[in-house]
């Protein structure tokens, strides 16, 4: 038997957009994303009736990102793209 309550909880919020602009030798494009978790999890690790032991875990991240893209936009033999990403 367990004495200590068990528990998991999980948040996860995304969020993205893509934005184009059309000039007359290149579209711009920028790539933004971003993330944020939460997490809370305890557990009993002994799986005995005393309380021994137990462990929490709680977490939180948070992860952006951003690409931006200069392709060209004009008709030839040769095509380009220029990027940076962070």
């Amino acid at each position: 038997a367990k004495d200590y309550p068990e528990k998991l909880d999980l948040s996860n919020e995304l969020l993205s957009a893509r934005l184009t602009w059309d000039f007359d030798a290149f579209r711009l494009v920028s790539i933004t994303g971003q993330i944020d978790n939460k997490w809370f999890q305890s557990s009993d690790i002994d799986m005995s009736n005393n309380p021994v032991q137990f462990q929490e875990w709680n977490m939180k991240t948070r992860q952006f990102t951003q690409e931006l893209q200069l392709v060209s936009n004009q008709a030839g033999p040769w095509e380009w793209i220029v990027g940076l990403f962070w």
